[in-house]
């Protein structure tokens, strides 16, 4: 999502038209292959072989082009590096706007457990992510 909606590219940004607001959970904001990425493969994957265009294809880098209200939440116990690229995407939106935006790390929680929590008697994501989606989202 994030890619989608800071991309300059003309073709990505017809895309998304009619995306009210974003909820970025422990989202891949910084595409990198380091070692302590567990997520390496994919990343390749996703943005393929060449890494010295990572930097610029990643989300980070456009971060103040999304026009959204954006909604960044990691889990304490994250994978890698996800929680300092889920601070460091909000602190440039907040930059770019003048204004945070919504930023949560939920405590007690890692990568996977973070998702797999919804529904499981715990709500105080799920709630923040109503509250959001009720009042920034319109």
């Amino acid at each position: 999502m994030a890619s989608l909606l800071c991309d300059p590219r003309p073709e990505l940004a017809a895309l998304s038209p009619g995306v009210a607001c974003a909820v970025l959970v422990s989202a891949r904001l910084k595409a990198d292959v380091l070692p302590v990425n567990p997520n390496a493969p994919g990343v390749r994957a996703y943005y393929g072989d060449d890494a010295a265009a990572y930097e610029a294809c990643s989300p980070m880098a456009h971060a103040s082009r999304i026009r959204q209200p954006v909604f960044v939440a990691n889990a304490q116990f994250e994978n890698p590096l996800l929680d300092l690229y889920g601070l460091e995407f909000a602190w440039a939106v907040g930059r770019a706007r003048g204004t945070a935006p919504l930023h949560v790390t939920l405590a007690d929680h890692n990568h996977v457990s973070m998702m797999a929590h919804f529904n499981s008697g715990e709500y105080w994501l799920g709630e923040q992510i109503l509250d959001f989606f009720e009042g920034a989202c319109r």
